[in-house]
């Protein structure tokens, strides 16, 4: 563990690999809160670590500890004497085998980081094009993934060997298989979804970085990334939202929040805002609502995998309205 002016490397190593345990994690927290200098050290080791854990090309551990060595002597007080002359170089000679052995203890302390590393090197990346809404994956623990389209997931190859993360750009809807022993994390932009076992559906695509979790069946956490504490349990019907430190939820009015995977679309006395809203969502078009009052129209009707166009005429013929199209977009407007 950390003591006094000295740094647990190793324990440094299994946090940023998320290999802690709960006591661990306590005492990098403890440590954390000692001083901005840990603070810093800290923030620069995790980028550093963030920078690996996107290579691609052949980890060079060489070169790795080289630079590591450079930074151990870079960080030693220089010794003067009396008349300014600086006496690193002599200081270093005198104590050369000292290094040595804390070298070789530091690399056997820290020999199951290089492991990390080239674990989290070892990524799986599945992407759905724009066209491939509805993509399935099955993870390695049974687990099912549903991909929106021009979404994406991210998981180390031993996924499940001791956890179940997962990185989500985009929107997908999940099927968790239950493990209590080991709880399932979706990071999503700045939010942590974690689970046992349950389905629900996480959108994280806005520009404002808003998270938003639909929960179908079972209980959801959802946390920000960096605030573990900042969290809300949401229940089946719920909606979570996290948007800049604020987590809230809501009870959703019907499931039109998956649409894109269900195909279903109910609207019952709905402002026509929002309705173009799902339909913008879902056909991945733009409507835009021409004159002011047209947008508080409400609308009622029930849909499944309906063209985009039938669609349209239901609405304009109930409703008195018209609809346009344009250079990609689509107006509507009263009669």
């Amino acid at each position: 563990m950390f003591s006094k002016n000295k740094t647990d490397w190793s324990l440094l190593a299994k946090e940023l690999a998320d290999e802690t345990n709960e006591k661990e994690k306590q005492v990098v927290a403890a440590w954390l809160n000692e001083s901005p200098e840990n603070r810093a050290l800290y923030k620069q080791i995790k980028s550093d670590w963030m920078m690996m854990d996107n290579m691609t090309s052949q980890f060079n551990v060489d070169n790795a500890w080289n630079k590591l060595h450079d930074r151990i002597l870079a960080g030693e007080p220089e010794l003067k004497t009396d008349t300014g002359i600086r006496m690193v170089q002599t200081r270093r000679s005198l104590f050369t085998p000292l290094r040595i052995a804390a070298t070789l203890a530091f690399l056997a302390l820290l020999g199951a980081s290089v492991a990390f590393i080239a674990n989290r090197s070892q990524k799986i990346n599945i992407t759905a094009a724009i066209h491939e809404r509805g993509k399935n994956i099955v993870l390695p623990d049974g687990s099912s993934v549903i991909l929106n389209g021009n979404s994406s997931i991210r998981y180390a190859r031993n996924f499940n060997r001791k956890t179940r993360e997962v990185k989500l750009v985009g929107e997908a809807f999940f099927e968790v298989s239950p493990d209590k022993d080991k709880p399932f994390r979706i990071y999503a932009d700045h939010a942590c979804i974690q689970v046992v076992g349950t389905s629900f559906n996480v959108d994280a695509r806005r520009e404002d970085h808003q998270v938003e979790v639909y929960v179908s069946t079972g209980m959801v956490e959802l946390s920000e990334a960096d605030n573990m504490n900042n969290k809300i349990l949401l229940k089946p019907g719920n909606i979570g939202l996290l948007r800049n430190n604020a987590v809230t939820a809501k009870v959703a009015e019907n499931e039109n929040t998956i649409a894109w995977k269900t195909g279903a679309m109910a609207f019952y006395e709905t402002r026509l805002s929002e309705v173009t809203s799902v339909l913008n969502d879902f056909f991945n078009v733009k409507i835009v609502i021409r004159e002011n009052g047209v947008d508080s129209t409400l609308i009622t009707g029930e849909y499944m995998n309906d063209p985009l166009d039938h669609i349209l005429e239901v609405i304009c013929k109930q409703n008195h309205l018209t609809v346009e199209k344009s250079d990609n977009m689509i107006y509507l407007s009263r009669q």
